[in-house]
């Protein structure tokens, strides 16, 4: 028991490092004038990671069947989101050395033509030292567009991030109905998707197809939203709910 409850913040991190370090790829496609490569390379690690996660909530499952403490379970989320947003914020921080591994990922897949190997490259750093301040977080804060994308990619993404522990959270409360609330994970991150997929992804790939200045800002926005959903907003969510019962 306990080298699961151990295991799970950092599984959980490590999906959302994946995934965090995946949205730098549209950048690097912007940046080369490969726009639908570098989605093609955030989709292809997506996918990877909704199997992760599939995979990840057996774990979570398994350690609400053999009947983990309420206050233990509380715990393990909170330490969930709080390694992810460490991880998140050191892909921050090492923000153009992850930006230039997918441009050589993209790269050597128009050499090579694999696009499964192409992930596995020795990358040349690059010389783009405005890089930081054209994408900084005050950037996307004083660009009028960005920064309304930003608001709900929080919204968006802290539904996301929470949504596993929340359902499983009430199944363990409840667990005469254990199986049926256990699915609503499911449910939650569907609507995440559904907001991210009609509105979010459309807008910026609209002003990336129009060569828009603040398409690389746009892209970042969704970056910031995601690390500011599990630093703070997920977590007050989590206090919230926990909180209630």
């Amino acid at each position: 028991m306990n080298y699961l409850l151990f295991s799970i913040p950092f599984l959980y991190a490590g999906i959302h490092l994946l995934e965090m370090s995946a949205v730098l790829a549209r950048i690097s496609g912007i940046r080369g004038g490969d726009n639908l490569l570098g989605y093609s390379v955030q989709q292809a690690i997506y996918m990877g990671t909704r199997l992760l996660l599939v995979l990840f909530m057996p774990f979570l499952g398994l350690v609400v069947d053999r009947g983990v403490s309420v206050p233990v379970y509380e715990h393990v989320a909170h330490s969930a989101l709080l390694f992810s947003a460490g991880l998140g914020f050191c892909v921050y921080l090492s923000r153009s050395i992850v930006v230039d591994y997918y441009a050589s990922v993209i790269r050597k897949y128009k050499r090579t033509n694999n696009f499964f190997l192409a992930y596995f490259v020795f990358f040349e750093r690059s010389s783009d030292g405005g890089g930081h301040e054209r994408t900084s977080f005050k950037a996307v804060l004083c660009d009028g567009e960005s920064r309304r994308l930003f608001f709900l990619s929080c919204i968006v993404f802290s539904v996301y991030s929470v949504g596993v522990f929340v359902a499983f959270y009430y199944a363990l409360t409840f667990s005469e109905y254990r199986a049926s609330i256990s699915q609503l994970s499911g449910v939650l991150n569907a609507f995440g998707a559904v907001l991210l997929t009609f509105y979010i992804e459309p807008v910026i790939s609209r002003r990336i197809d129009e060569s828009a200045n603040n398409a690389c800002l746009l892209v970042m926005s969704i970056f910031y939203g995601r690390l500011f959903s599990v630093a703070l907003a997920g977590q007050a969510i989590l206090l919230i709910v926990f909180g209630f019962n």
